[in-house]
């Protein structure tokens, strides 16, 4: 196996850990404010699953784990190729993770200014 893809495997892997955190810290943000009241998911299917506790656990935590736990072992099956566009993918969604998180992060400071 090249190094190039041993790197770009590594890589990845960290991708997926950095949109696992960023998906857990997104769903302790939404659990967080709709606990208050004055927030709603915008994201229908979300609002949807939020409705069981435990449900929201399976989607948002435990078959991602599942997932990047089964992916880990099929990573090097994958060509350097598919690596990449799989690195750009993810990459793209710790963008929109962080711009989430961003958001949760905004209303958080705005919230807490208000009741000050």
């Amino acid at each position: 196996m090249k190094q190039t893809t041993i790197k770009t495997q590594k890589q990845i892997m960290t991708v997926f850990l950095l949109i696992y955190i960023l998906n857990c810290t997104d769903l302790l943000f939404t659990y967080t404010y709709l606990k208050t009241g004055i927030f709603f998911e915008f994201n229908p299917i979300m609002s949807r699953l939020l409705v069981s506790p435990y449900l929201t656990i399976l989607v948002k935590i435990i078959l991602p784990a599942i997932f990047i736990i089964y992916f880990f072992f099929r990573l090097k099956e994958h060509s350097t190729s598919s690596l990449i566009l799989c690195k750009i993918g993810g990459m793209l969604l710790i963008l929109a993770y962080t711009f989430i998180n961003s958001l949760h992060l905004y209303y958080l400071i705005h919230f807490l200014s208000l009741s000050l």
